[in-house]
């Protein structure tokens, strides 16, 4: 703990002492002079040194999808289609031209429609890249992580293995470790008789 400043309740650590996630900083329950207990909500601002670690795992593998169409013609004859083709998977994109003459759409005409599938397909890409996209997913994850925080010192290191690239970072910050947390009162009664 390097700062506490208690606005209401009574402090429960020092300054200097080590503290661990879940510890009570600021008791919400204060002694009155006459020796009896007043709850009240808890208020402070607490800061400690902590050491936040990031780490970011990114694969050199990634998977593609690339795009393969198939056009497919087919006659439009007196309101039926004629060699009409089969269902096939994949998205479709259908077209219909209609013969029009003087302003009068005949029942003639061709339709088409186009289909396209997606073809999974691996791959390993260069050095450059990899060490790219790392940087990148690298650079969300740990402002996500100190964005709340005063960074101190920063130890970050780079590591290639055979399938990913892994970064690794270690951040001595200032931070408010301050949590709020509620503490629930249960009435208890005896359930003896009172004496008569």
């Amino acid at each position: 703990i390097v700062l506490l400043e208690a606005y209401r309740g009574t402090a429960g650590v020092k300054i200097g002492e080590a503290v661990t996630k879940g510890d009570l900083l600021v008791s919400g329950i204060t002694e009155s002079r006459v020796q009896t207990n007043l709850f009240t909500d808890a208020d402070a601002y607490v800061v400690a040194r902590t050491e936040i670690n990031v780490q970011t795992r990114t694969p050199k593998k990634v998977t593609e999808y690339i795009p393969k169409t198939k056009k497919i013609w087919s006659v439009y004859f007196l309101g039926k289609e004629i060699f009409p083709p089969k269902e096939r998977e994949g998205d479709c994109y259908t077209h219909r031209s209609r013969l029009t003459i003087n302003g009068k759409t005949l029942p003639f005409g061709i339709n088409y429609r186009i289909y396209t599938t997606y073809e999974k397909k691996e791959k390993t890409v260069s050095k450059a890249e990899a060490e790219l996209t790392a940087i990148s997913e690298y650079a969300i994850e740990s402002y996500n992580k100190t964005k709340h925080a005063q960074v101190l010192s920063s130890d970050v290191k780079m590591e290639h293995t055979e399938d990913a690239v892994i970064i690794s970072g270690k951040y001595t910050c200032y931070e408010n470790i301050g949590e709020v947390s509620y503490f629930e009162i249960e009435e208890t009664y005896d359930t003896e008789p009172l004496p008569e």
